[in-house]
């Protein structure tokens, strides 16, 4: 039997289609734009068809250099992700299950640098990348001077370590009691149960990576066989003209492997990791 929707049920579906279409319409735009010439794409009344330039724009593109952004922004953002991913999960691990003389203290400090503009520890950074560190090496230009600073986040340590504030510590005790070392009882045990906070974290460390500009910008220096893809879509833009086709295909080439991340790691929001871990 057919449900009958009432009045106001029906102005809810109604206002929920309309803000859907809102919500979607800039993206489609967006990825119109890209099929277009430049000419067209801010040609008044503004057109919303499908154009036949996109190969063009593509090969324009292509010839900036954009195969090599986009691998460099895959590689950085990957690698931080995981990185980040890791050395947050651990030290989370370590704030809330081992009991140690400073604890509170060391996380304060963690919660300090968070109030700290991030414009005011470039200079000392880069001077850490260009050579000023025990190690001598400088590595300005490549990616792992974009890679390494962000690996010590400090909100990534502040999110882990409140989610394993939520981990039953009851698993860990009866680890122990079968004999699982420490290692096992993180890799094993923790970090199995707390995948929706993980994947939440991958999220915002992923697009906040993916979309960086100015710490690429300065870390990468002269070196355009490095530059990511935000400092390859600034390059469209000339100082006497703009390619706004080949600009907004390069943005839309970006947004893509953002919305396949999301929907990729949307779904273990609601896997429910924690659900029943304890029985009671």
């Amino acid at each position: 039997m057919k449900k009958k929707f009432t009045i106001l049920e029906t102005l809810v579906l109604i206002v929920v289609a309309i803000g859907a279409i809102l919500a979607v319409f800039p993206f489609y735009w967006m990825f119109s734009s890209a099929t277009r010439p430049s000419a067209d794409v801010l040609g008044i009344p503004p057109r919303i068809d499908i154009g036949a330039a996109l190969l063009s724009n593509i090969q324009t593109l292509i010839d900036k250099g954009f195969i090599r952004s986009i691998w460099n922004s895959t590689f950085i953002a990957a690698i931080d992700t995981i990185g980040t991913l890791l050395v947050s999960s651990m030290a989370g691990f370590a704030l809330t299950q081992y009991r140690f003389k400073g604890r509170e203290f060391i996380f304060v400090m963690f919660l300090v640098t968070l109030i700290i503009p991030p414009q005011v520890t470039i200079v000392p950074l880069f001077q850490l990348m260009a050579g000023q560190n025990p190690f001598g090496i400088n590595l300005l230009g490549t990616p792992w001077a974009i890679i390494l600073p962000a690996l010590s986040s400090s909100f990534a340590i502040f999110f882990m370590r409140q989610a394993f504030q939520k981990y039953p510590t009851e698993l860990t005790d009866a680890a122990r009691v079968d004999g699982a070392n420490d290692w096992i009882v993180y890799w094993k045990i923790a970090l199995p149960t707390i995948r929706p906070s993980l994947a939440a974290l991958s999220i915002f460390v992923f697009l906040g990576q993916w979309n960086s500009f100015f710490f690429p910008l300065i870390m990468n220096g002269n070196n355009t066989d490095g530059r990511t893809l935000p400092l390859a879509i600034s390059s469209l833009i000339g100082e006497n003209e703009i390619d706004y086709g080949a600009l907004i295909a390069g943005t839309a080439i970006s947004v893509l492997p953002v919305l396949i991340f999301f929907l990729f790691a949307q779904r273990l929001f609601v896997s429910g990791a924690l659900s029943g871990s304890v029985k009671g």
